[in-house]
């Protein structure tokens, strides 16, 4: 963890982010990331009291905009294996790392299911064309990129044997999976002064650390959440590992509050203030180098190209999914999976 050098302390939301973008302006350091140009604090805290519904919560994003984005994005709805009909797919979601935390094997499921969805016994992996032929179909409930890292994880037979005999994985994610937010809430409830009411790390080691040779891997900023109780009331302490100080910092406090409120709730404790802790404090910049999504970065587009944007997601019922696949990325991990070159 890197030692905080800035700290913001305000009233609002909207004044702790336009404070640290103030402070950015002034004292970033110029840096060029995979989506494009930053500037960068090393370590920051920033603190906003608890407060009632109000205006101040959305400075960027719309109310609307930002309730779209819990919902699909955060909320407690259904696990990654669920083969359903969705407006957007994406290469991880905090839902499934959190309310759904599994280790990974969530996205071993999704992958079975899929395959099964599909009719297939196995997972073609005899050419480019046919893999591709498969993951086209595939994407139209399950992100590629759950699928190849599954595939580089346990390995063509063990999934084809995983494939055919699914109970033996189902049965394993209703042992392991856990809502995360439900045990530390627990943990407090049973030692009200604990210190151990902190989240695992959003991050899957088995699907996340894969070595794809690509410019970006689209996985989750490594984050943990904590919860304690204190004389001033219930507060909610948020670690992250890089944090967009435009974009992101809005929707990621007001996860905080929502989590912090569903918390309050069941502790009966009163909520009292959200602290978020950023390693890297960044805002992109417009310097015309950025890759071609980096405007959604630089610029407010909407909030579902936003999202797209950082996770890699598309929109399933819409999108080309045969030239989704044709990105250099893509080709690269499927190209890898087929010759097992990870």
């Amino acid at each position: 963890m890197s030692i905080p050098t800035t700290v913001v302390k305000e009233e609002t939301l909207s004044e702790a982010i336009e404070k640290a973008r103030e402070q950015l302006a002034k004292e970033g350091v110029r840096h060029r990331s995979s989506l494009g140009t930053t500037l960068r604090l090393f370590g920051a805290i920033i603190t906003v009291p608890y407060q009632s519904e109000g205006e101040h919560w959305y400075p960027y994003w719309s109310k609307t905009d930002d309730e779209w984005y819990q919902h699909e994005f955060v909320a407690k709805r259904e696990p990654i294996e669920a083969i359903k009909e969705r407006k957007g797919l994406f290469s991880y979601r905090y839902a499934d790392r959190s309310r759904f935390h599994d280790a990974g094997f969530g996205a071993l499921a999704a992958t079975v299911a899929i395959t099964r969805h599909l009719s297939y016994i196995e997972i073609p992996l005899t050419s480019n064309a046919e893999l591709t032929r498969f993951l086209a179909a595939a994407a139209r409930h399950v992100h590629p990129q759950v699928i190849l890292a599954t595939i580089a994880w346990v390995g063509a037979v063990r999934l084809k044997e995983y494939t055919q005999s699914p109970e033996r994985i189902f049965d394993h994610l209703a042992l392991i999976r856990r809502d995360t937010l439900d045990i530390i809430v627990n943990e407090l409830r049973l030692r009200p002064n604990s210190r151990q009411a902190i989240t695992p790390s959003f991050l899957y080691p088995p699907i996340d650390f894969i070595n794809w040779r690509v410019e970006r891997n689209f996985i989750p900023p490594y984050q943990d959440f904590q919860l304690m109780i204190t004389p001033e009331g219930l507060v909610s302490i948020h670690q992250h590992r890089s944090l967009d100080v435009k974009g992101g910092i809005q929707l990621d406090i007001n996860h905080d509050r929502a989590w912090l409120t569903e918390a309050s709730q069941a502790l009966g404790v009163p909520p009292a203030k959200i602290v978020t802790i950023a390693n890297d404090l960044h805002e992109y910049i417009d310097d015309g180098g950025g890759p071609h999504n980096s405007k959604h970065l630089t610029e407010k587009t909407t909030i579902r190209d936003w999202l797209f944007s950082v996770t890699d997601g598309y929109d399933p019922t819409t999108v080309d999914r045969e030239a989704f696949l044709a990105k250099p990325r893509y080709q690269t991990m499927i190209e890898a999976v087929l010759s097992k070159t990870l």
